[in-house]
């Protein structure tokens, strides 16, 4: 996962042109929004379902438990990458970021499990990954170890044991990157699942990814698209969301954006990325007018936004986690998830989650 600037994530629920098996499953799901229960109870089926974790709603009632709770499993597979790189004859490159990433890492984890006990139920689900990086993210100062976003969904396993992506299909443009890659998932690749590798440009790989999830018979996929800066263009992301069924995580570039607006070399760029002529580009392209630009441009495809999470470290950084889903009568339950992230999350800093990672390493005592 990587962040030059101050970061947006929207997450959004693309359709393709037969939507009617996963239309099904999820209006089955709007059923039964706004209600606590179960899926086993939903169901009927007799088994205990998600209520012990609320994914919907987590238990823990403050933030330090919540997020020792969801850092400890990340932290424990970074360990367990860094054992297996310690048994190969050359050190490999790992991804090295401030504290804050580890949210980011934390929130993708959190939307796992209810996207696979949901749909990974009913049809063969994929992960991808645009931008995958190495697979080892080190964060803060302490360079402590978190799986990348490719290798979280591998090695962390929340939902019932028959729910897992039938297929992992990972793009790394920097070769150094994707030999690493390569290496850490043949390793930690689930036994049930496949693997598709690819160096090259995301834009360019995304032509080809209709093909191979109707190759690999993939009914929905979880992507998630986090480039260095500006790499990620809006043709891209059209093309992305009118071929494949999927939901969208993607970093929008926003504080940062604005500070490099005014770069003469810069706009056209900027152009590309927004979808967006740069004749009607602002003069000084503030972060909020960016991101309802963008908006707009997800709305076109149909795409709602409910709410966002922002998330800080010192000084003037941030980024905002935006979920933008399919349109629907009766509301999306996708909301809910990143509602109640939101809770645990909104106001916390990066700083903030380094000083968790020192309790779980046992460097610090705990908290008050």
């Amino acid at each position: 996962m990587k962040e030059k600037d101050p970061f947006v994530c929207a997450a959004f629920h693309a359709g393709s042109a037969d939507p009617k098996p996963v239309h099904d499953l999820v209006n089955r799901w709007e059923g039964a929004q706004g209600t606590h229960h179960s899926v086993a109870e939903r169901t009927g089926n007799g088994e205990r379902g998600l209520e012990e974790d609320h994914w919907m709603s987590p238990k823990t009632s403050d933030a330090h438990a919540w997020v020792t709770k969801h850092l400890a499993p990340l932290m424990k597979s970074g360990d367990d990458l860094e054992k297996f790189d310690a048994t190969l004859p050359a050190r490999m490159p790992s991804y090295d970021k401030g504290e804050w990433t580890g949210f980011k890492l934390i929130a993708l984890k959190y939307y796992l499990k209810p996207y696979l006990t949901i749909l990974a139920r009913r049809t063969k689900v994929a992960y991808v990954d645009f931008f995958a990086g190495p697979g080892l993210d080190r964060i803060g100062k302490r360079r402590v170890e978190l799986p990348g976003s490719p290798l979280l969904p591998m090695m962390i396993q929340e939902a019932p044991s028959d729910r897992w992506f039938s297929h992992f299909f990972l793009c790394e443009q920097n070769p150094e990157y994707f030999e690493a890659l390569n290496r850490r998932a043949q390793a930690f690749l689930p036994h049930p699942s496949d693997l598709t590798l690819t160096c090259s440009d995301a834009n360019e790989f995304v032509h080809q990814l209709p093909a191979l999830v109707a190759r690999n018979g993939i009914g929905h996929c979880l992507v998630f698209v986090d480039p260095e800066g500006l790499e990620w263009s809006w043709a891209a992301m059209r093309m992305l969301a009118t071929s494949v069924r999927c939901d969208v995580v993607i970093n929008f570039p926003s504080s940062g954006l604005q500070r490099v607006s005014t770069r003469q070399d810069v706009r056209p760029t900027i152009s590309r990325f927004l979808g967006i002529p740069e004749s009607e580009l602002p003069d000084v392209i503030d972060e909020e007018w960016a991101l309802n630009c963008y908006r707009q441009n997800l709305a076109r495809l149909g795409k709602d936004i409910s709410t966002e999470i922002r998330i800080t470290d010192f000084g003037a950084y941030h980024y905002d986690l935006i979920p933008a889903v399919t349109s629907t009568s009766t509301g999306s339950p996708w909301f809910k998830t990143w509602t109640d992230l939101r809770k645990r999350i909104d106001g916390l800093h990066g700083k903030y989650l380094g000083i968790v990672a020192q309790q779980v390493d046992g460097v610090l005592g705990e908290i008050g």
